[in-house]
C-alpha cells in the first residue's frame, strides 16, 4: 500500500511540475506577455500582503526595492497596463570612446536584446529609444528589420544588424544598432 501511494505522489508531482514549467516549445509573444503580466500581478499581490525588502527576477537580470515595486505596480490590475518595463532593463557601460547602451530582458519574450554602439547616442536618448523600441516590438510581435532605422530627435540614420554571438550585456543574439554612414563600405586592398 505504501508503494502505491508513493508512485501516485510521484505521478502527481510530475504532472504538477509539467504544468508549472514556463518554458514554451515555440515562441508565442502574446502568451509570454500574458504570462509576464500574470506573474507580475501575483508578485504585486504578495508584495502587499507579506513584508519583504525587495524583489529579484529569477535570472537576476532585474531587481528593485520593495517600496519601488509596490509603487510601480499600483495600477497593474488595469487592463491596459503593461508589465514589460518591469521585465526589460536598460543597461549602460561607459568606456573611453563613449557609453554603450542596451537592453536586458527582451529575450524572455522571443526577441533579440538591443545593443547600441559606443558613443552613437547620449544615454538619455538610448534609454528612451530602447524603451519605445521594446514596447513596439512587444506590441507588434515583429523583430526589427535588418536595415536602417531613424531615431526620433536624431539627424543620423542608424543601421540594425544581428550579432548571434551576443553583445556586451548578454550572451545571446542582439540587434546591434550603430550609426550608418549612408555609404556602402568597400574593401580596401
Amino acid at each position: 500500500m505504501g508503494q502505491k501511494r508513493k508512485l501516485r505522489a510521484d505521478r502527481i508531482r510530475e504532472r504538477v511540475g509539467r504544468w508549472l514549467r514556463v518554458k514554451p516549445r515555440t515562441v508565442d509573444q502574446r502568451a509570454l506577455l500574458k504570462q509576464a503580466r500574470a506573474v507580475t500581478l501575483l508578485a504585486a499581490v504578495i508584495a502587499r500582503l507579506a513584508p519583504f525588502i525587495g524583489i529579484k527576477w529569477v535570472s537576476g537580470s532585474n531587481s528593485m526595492e520593495a517600496k519601488s515595486f509596490i509603487n510601480l505596480t499600483e495600477n497593474i490590475g488595469q487592463p491596459d497596463m503593461n508589465a514589460v518595463p518591469l521585465w526589460v532593463r536598460i543597461m549602460h557601460y561607459n568606456q573611453p570612446d563613449g557609453a554603450i547602451g542596451g537592453t536586458l530582458g527582451l529575450h524572455y519574450f522571443g526577441f533579440a536584446d538591443l545593443e547600441y554602439a559606443a558613443g552613437s547616442l547620449d544615454l538619455t536618448t538610448v534609454m528612451s529609444h530602447a524603451y519605445s523600441t521594446s514596447e513596439t516590438l512587444l506590441r507588434s510581435g515583429q523583430p526589427l528589420p535588418e536595415d536602417t532605422i531613424k531615431v526620433e530627435g536624431q539627424s543620423n540614420v542608424f543601421k540594425v544588424s544581428y550579432k548571434e554571438e551576443g553583445g556586451i550585456f548578454v550572451p545571446h543574439a542582439v540587434a546591434y544598432i550603430s550609426p550608418s554612414s549612408g555609404k556602402k563600405s568597400w574593401w580596401k586592398w
